[in-house]
């Protein structure tokens, strides 16, 4: 595995997965991103799944969306190696991002709220499932 890759794999796509993440899955705000994810411990290994959603009530311009969903996914493969290093939980790990915020922010706060949601996530004190 590429060190700082964000493959196909690693995508979270399907509307069946998603439905399930919404409907028995955790939720933490750490602004401007609201983090959802859903542990199951069916693999040996860690298998993460992530996905970005920026609403179009919010911004209605396709342009602005992308580009906040560009630095959301990069703040995500920069953050991920150390995310990787530091988790103990073991099987898949679906996670999604959701732009909580009225307007476009800089990377900056986007890269250091990515950073304390996956912090908080490989924390085992806030395992719970």
């Amino acid at each position: 595995m590429k060190t700082f890759s964000f493959s196909k794999s690693e995508r979270l796509k399907h509307k069946k997965q998603i439905e399930a993440l919404f409907a028995c899955g955790q939720s933490k705000v750490f602004y401007p991103l609201l983090f959802y994810w859903k542990k199951s411990h069916s693999a040996s290994t860690l298998t993460t799944c992530f996905a970005v959603s920026v609403p179009k009530k919010r911004f209605k311009s396709a342009v602005i969306r992308n580009k906040v969903k560009r630095r959301i996914k990069e703040s995500y493969r920069l953050s991920k190696p150390e995310f990787y290093a530091q988790i103990t939980f073991k099987g898949r790990l679906d996670l999604m991002c959701i732009y909580v915020a009225d307007s476009v922010l800089d990377y900056k706060i986007i890269e250091k709220a990515m950073h304390k949601g996956l912090e908080y996530l490989t924390d085992p004190k806030n395992d719970q499932a």
